[in-house]
């Protein structure tokens, strides 16, 4: 998944990859319960959902596009 560049998470082009509607494949990402985060090429955070929030015990908005490693 890719974000649309305003570090909030949104989906941006992952549904065109997959030939389903950004805003129907973000419904469906957004139902998932378990821990998901996306990661791009360099390793940065490219999505984090509420479970993975509670988990990584840091909000989305201090891990969008920030190195995994860090």
């Amino acid at each position: 998944m890719t974000t649309d560049g305003d570090d909030n998470g949104h989906v941006d082009g992952a549904g065109a990859a997959v030939g389903v509607p950004a805003s129907v494949l973000r419904a469906l990402v957004d139902r998932v319960t378990d821990a998901l985060v996306g990661i791009d090429r360099d390793w940065r955070f490219t999505y984090v959902n509420a479970t993975a929030e509670t988990l990584l015990r840091r909000p989305a908005r201090e891990l969008l596009g920030r190195v995994v490693w860090e």
